[in-house]
């Protein structure tokens, strides 16, 4: 079973089909669909209130289809759904993560190699400006990267930054550069003593101001601000156009807005923001749900993979991960695995097993418990005269 979730780990990475539409989209949500024969492999595991409040949310999504103004890419995203929250119950099943996210790393290698190639020149691979390995998209690529740059640190998984590193910066994704910065920042405030703090504190502070500093001599193109004034201009749209219970599931796709701006003519087919996509398709309901959702994976388990929550959370914010496959499925196995954390101790107890060693075991730290709560080994003394 270790050799198929790693297998699948690294197929979600590399998955990828030349001359096709959808050549780096399309493959990965079938390697999603394998994660349903994996599951059903897998030990069965029980409700928990994310499972619930994750159905409750999905089953909402669906029924906004009835008066959808989109209702083809309504049922495209719908299919999706389904794929995700496969993902998600195959994860609450796993107890050991790790192979899945070693996969993940090896086939993020893959595409690091590929960068640097088309970093060089190269073109052998189709890609959308920038470097962007099997991924075509570059940003795509970084964020995904994010994702198990975290999954890396919090298993302390070294062997898996030099892989990892081409992949974040290569595709100049400043969003992902963004989350990835904070996440070493939240892992090294949380492993360092008093004094690192306070000198980290103050290297972020100058850092922040020669920024600044720099900022005002240059050029805003360099920096990209005209992106960044795309973005708000398609917040401010979303915005104005919200309602109560959403115009249904695929409607903003449908009526995206058509924007103009620096000699370019684009159509947004996505607000760049998960939690306005959601109020705008789903309403307040699904905003709700969503909170919802997200607290309970957050609170079910102490493990230090909730630095992948964080990194998806930060990229919901400025990003579409929640509709790339590779990032959001990576992130839902991952939630699934901590949402069924308490659930799978409970349930080794209730077998007669030892609740303390499947607490190791799905925290990660198996060798660890072997070596720290070892059985007492019987011991013959021989009297002495």
């Amino acid at each position: 079973m270790r050799t198929v979730t790693l297998a699948i780990g690294f197929l979600l990475m590399v998955a990828y089909w030349p001359d096709f539409s959808g050549l780096a989209t399309t493959p990965r949500w079938d390697v999603g669909v394998l994660m349903a024969a994996a599951l059903m492999l897998a030990p069965a595991s029980r409700m928990s209130a994310a499972h619930s409040i994750g159905l409750a949310l999905v089953a909402w999504l669906i029924a906004t289809l009835t008066w959808s103004t989109g209702q083809a890419y309504g049922v495209d995203t719908a299919a999706k759904l389904f794929v995700i929250v496969v993902a998600f119950a195959w994860g609450a099943a796993l107890v050991d993560p790790v192979p899945f996210i070693a996969g993940a790393a090896a086939g993020l290698g893959v595409s690091s190699l590929i960068t640097l190639a088309q970093w060089f020149g190269w073109q052998g691979v189709e890609s959308l400006g920038s470097p962007a390995g099997l991924f075509w998209n570059g940003n795509r690529l970084a964020e995904v990267a994010a994702l198990v740059l975290a999954a890396a640190l919090a298993r302390r998984m070294w062997w898996a930054l030099p892989g990892l590193a081409p992949a974040l910066v290569a595709p100049y994704a400043r969003g992902a550069w963004l989350t990835a910065a904070i996440l070493i920042a939240v892992w090294t405030w949380r492993q360092a003593g008093t004094f690192i703090r306070f000198v980290g504190c103050l290297i972020v502070m100058w850092c922040t101001l020669f920024a600044a500093m720099t900022a005002t001599l240059w050029r805003t193109e360099q920096f990209g601000l005209d992106a960044l004034a795309e973005r708000l201009a398609v917040w401010n749209y979303t915005l104005v156009n919200l309602d109560w219970l959403g115009h249904g599931l695929g409607s903003f796709a449908a009526t995206a807005p058509v924007l103009s701006w620096g000699g370019h003519v684009t159509r947004a087919v996505h607000p760049h923001n998960e939690w306005l996509w959601l109020a705008y398709e789903g309403g307040i309901g699904a905003v709700l749900l969503a909170v919802g959702f997200a607290v309970a994976v957050w609170r079910a388990s102490d493990d230090a993979l909730r630095l992948v929550l964080l990194a998806v959370g930060i990229e919901s914010l400025f990003a579409m991960p929640f509709h790339d496959p590779a990032t959001v499925l990576f992130a839902a196995v991952v939630a699934g695995h901590l949402a069924g954390a308490h659930c799978r101790v409970r349930a080794a107890a209730h077998a007669g097993g030892d609740p303390l060693r499947a607490g190791h075991a799905v925290y990660g730290d198996w060798r660890e418990s072997r070596r720290t709560h070892a059985r007492p080994r019987a011991v013959s003394v021989r009297p002495t005269v």
